[in-house]
């Protein structure tokens, strides 16, 4: 105990002698750095870096406390200012620091100011989302389509529904069915309208037919298509068969027409006012100067038609829905090879 005593009374009579030093000291550090204080406490010696420029300012009553001298539950690290050059702090009043590093540096200013401005651009390049207005759409628009070269419309199926809507609903007398020759395909109509039909427009047909069936999600090039009259195509199954929605039965011979390009265009076409079309590339070379060709590759659905999107769009018309809605089932690439040859062609 004696001991113990005889210790703390020599620490403190070493306090009292050391603190005014140290006070001393550190008065002379903050004025040989250019260091504007008003008043101070220190226990321990801080280290100090002010750099020529560099501008450091205290208000009155600053403390601080320099290693375990100042903190014993601490390490030993002393308190830090750091400045650089052209760099300020400014320090206010009744601020008290235990073994911690205050730094300023000029160009993290900078850094700030750049990361700001960028934040400023990103949010100005935000766009909020519009409020989807519904399209009146066409009867056909509601249906797989396009306008033949020879403008005659041609409409086809998107799911078992409409397949049974174009065959019971939209098929006439007078017009041409076609199928692709193939498990998974859409049922298509060519709407004559008392017209006789032309090769032309069967060999578009045959594609488009091809196109919108499983030959394209398969990558298939090319796809036999076959085409009736419509009182080949029945609804009533043979004798305990079942047909399920959206079949139909053929009878009777069958017209066909070999190796039909699995190939579609998409463009802006002026049919009963300005709309998006998907059909073969014959039809959009006679109705539209601007297309894009797609055949069937590796690229997402969304991320073709935004390559689509931005190639065709006219005065905003069109949103990304319009365009992935027109997409055949499956991946899709674009054609270069076909926009290549066109190119040298021009």
């Amino acid at each position: 105990m004696l001991l113990v005593y005889f210790y703390k009374t020599i620490k403190k009579i070493w306090n009292k002698i050391f603190t005014p030093i140290e006070k001393v000291y550190v008065y002379i550090l903050f004025k040989c750095n250019n260091i504007s204080f008003k008043s101070f406490k220190t226990n321990g010696v801080p280290q100090l870096i002010i750099a020529i420029g560099g501008t450091c300012t205290i208000g009155k009553n600053f403390i601080m406390n320099n290693g375990k001298k100042g903190n014993p539950i601490g390490g030993n690290q002393r308190c830090t200012i750091f400045v650089d050059k052209k760099a300020k702090i400014k320090i206010g009043d009744n601020v008290g620091i235990s073994q911690t590093a205050l730094i300023a540096i000029e160009n993290t200013k900078k850094q700030l100011e750049k990361i700001k401005a960028k934040k400023d651009i990103a949010m100005e390049n935000i766009s909020v989302p519009k409020k989807r207005v519904k399209k009146n759409l066409k009867w056909y628009e509601k249906l797989r389509w396009f306008i033949s070269s020879d403008n005659i419309l041609v409409i086809g199926g998107r799911d078992a529904n409409t397949n049974e809507s174009v065959v019971k609903k939209y098929l006439d007398n007078n017009d041409i069915y076609l199928h692709a020759d193939i498990h998974g395909a859409t049922s298509i109509a060519i709407k004559l309208e008392g017209n006789e039909v032309n090769e032309n427009t069967l060999k578009e047909s045959a594609s488009f037919a091809a196109s919108f069936s499983s030959a394209w999600s398969k990558g298939f090039s090319t796809q036999d298509v076959f085409w009736v009259h419509p009182e080949q195509v029945s609804k009533t199954p043979e004798a305990g068969e079942f047909l399920p929605k959206g079949s139909f039965v053929i009878r009777g011979n069958r017209h066909y027409i070999r190796s039909a390009k699995v190939q579609i265009a998409i463009g802006i076409v002026d049919y009963e006012g300005k709309r998006i079309m998907a059909g073969p590339v014959d039809a959009l070379e006679a109705h539209c100067e601007n297309y894009v060709v797609l055949k069937p590759g590796y690229t997402k659905k969304e991320a073709i038609a935004k390559k689509v999107l931005h190639k065709i769009n006219e005065n905003d018309l069109l949103t990304l829905d319009d365009v992935i809605r027109v997409l055949p089932s499956g991946k899709c690439d674009i054609d270069t090879e076909y926009h290549q040859r066109k190119k040298y062609e021009n």
